[in-house]
């Protein structure tokens, strides 16, 4: 068994408990007697943790060891599962929720990392794309299952079999990965210091983190929101929840597999663009007065649109700091996860004022905007690398 196969098994089981919960909220905060957008905190509570701790988690992988950063993880997911399955109030959901966000963040980053050490640059932009594949898959798998399975067994038995899902791939990855050893560099706070000073020496490091920023709150960040968008579109239940948002992972598998072609095709700077107006145009079209099969299709649509967008991004997160890339990617992740968790506040607001469709409709228009945004700031900042 490989150990890319191995890492994006550990990317799936982490990912899957990130989405698992979306389909659920309608049951969930019925259960727990709160309302939607108070059960939405859900995500703002594993997002932001995952990013906050990354920083944590990245220099710990320089010198403890990415593997054993990845396993220990693992372990702290596993638990969170099962003891929000046990939750009986929304307070105690989401300091269990906050716990695997923690621990996510010494797996999905500290993975990428490893990948960079591992993987020549000339073949990485292929390799990420299978930790896409892997990401993306945990997403469609959590929230397709979730959505199609709550009504029969409940969230509760859903959240406790994600539980022993993680820890089944945990085994795995203990046998698969003992005796490894990657590399590890002894630390210090002033050498910890050094490394994320590094990292802001340059200009193109403040625009890949302030675009990542960006891809979570207009994208990934309303997600959350689809269980009550659907509304008005004829869904009942959490099943087309959950399907919508598979969707969304199916897109983004659709690219994963056609990531060297279109990169050969367009170059980074057009897939920004590109993906940027696919994304952007599918979510203006969910304010169109169609059914929620309809909207599902527009959701492929979007999730194909953002992994093309994001590829070239995830690409540059890997290069901000070639001497300590768990520094370096736990910038990236706190970048990235924190616009996810930044995402349902602003668009709680937002629904609130405006209504959902009005919220996936503005999200969509600016994400047009942006692609091109991010293009031309990364592009007059870098000159890419063969690829």
């Amino acid at each position: 068994m490989s150990i890319l196969f191995v890492l994006c098994l550990g990317v799936f089981c982490s990912t899957t408990g990130w989405r698992v919960v979306e389909p659920m909220l309608f049951p969930i905060a019925g259960e727990l007697g709160v309302s939607v957008n108070e059960a939405v905190l859900l995500a703002t509570a594993y997002s932001i943790p995952f990013g906050l701790m990354s920083l944590v988690f990245g220099p710990m992988a320089d010198s403890l060891g990415k593997v054993r950063v990845i396993l220990w993880s693992l372990v702290f997911i596993a638990l969170s599962q099962v003891l929000m399955a046990l939750s009986t109030s929304l307070p105690m959901m989401l300091a269990a929720r906050v716990l695997g966000g923690i621990f996510a963040g010494g797996v999905n980053p500290v993975v990428v990392a490893l990948m960079a050490e591992l993987i020549p640059y000339e073949q990485r932009q292929v390799a990420l794309g299978r930790f896409t594949f892997a990401h993306i898959s945990g997403q469609m798998a959590g929230a397709a299952v979730a959505g199609l399975l709550v009504d029969h067994i409940g969230w509760r038995a859903m959240l406790f079999g994600v539980g022993v899902f993680v820890a089944g791939v945990l085994a795995i990855s203990v046998r698969a990965l003992r005796g490894h050893r990657d590399t590890r560099r002894t630390q210090s706070i002033a050498s910890l210091v050094a490394d994320y000073r590094s990292i802001f020496d340059r200009s193109l490091s403040w625009v890949v983190l302030g675009v990542l920023v960006f891809e979570g709150i207009l994208v990934l960040g309303i997600i959350a929101f689809v269980p009550p968008m659907l509304v008005a579109h004829e869904a009942v239940g959490s099943a087309p929840a959950g399907i919508v948002i598979a969707c969304f992972a199916l897109g983004g598998l659709a690219f994963a597999f056609s990531v060297k072609q279109f990169l050969a095709w367009l170059g980074p700077w057009n897939m920004l663009r590109v993906g940027g107006t696919i994304t952007g145009l599918a979510l203006l079209g969910t304010a169109l007065p169609l059914h929620w099969t309809a909207v599902a299709g527009l959701f492929f649509l979007a999730g194909f649109g953002f992994y093309l967008l994001h590829s070239p991004i995830q690409l540059c997160t890997t290069e901000l700091a070639p001497r300590a890339r768990g520094a370096g990617l736990s910038m990236a992740s706190l970048a990235y996860t924190g616009g996810q968790g930044l995402g349902p506040l602003i668009g709680a607001a937002v629904a609130g004022a405006t209504g959902y469709g009005t919220l996936f409709a503005l999200s969509g228009l600016l994400t047009v905007v942006f692609g091109f945004v991010a293009a031309a700031l990364i592009a007059a900042r870098s000159a890419p690398k063969p690829v």
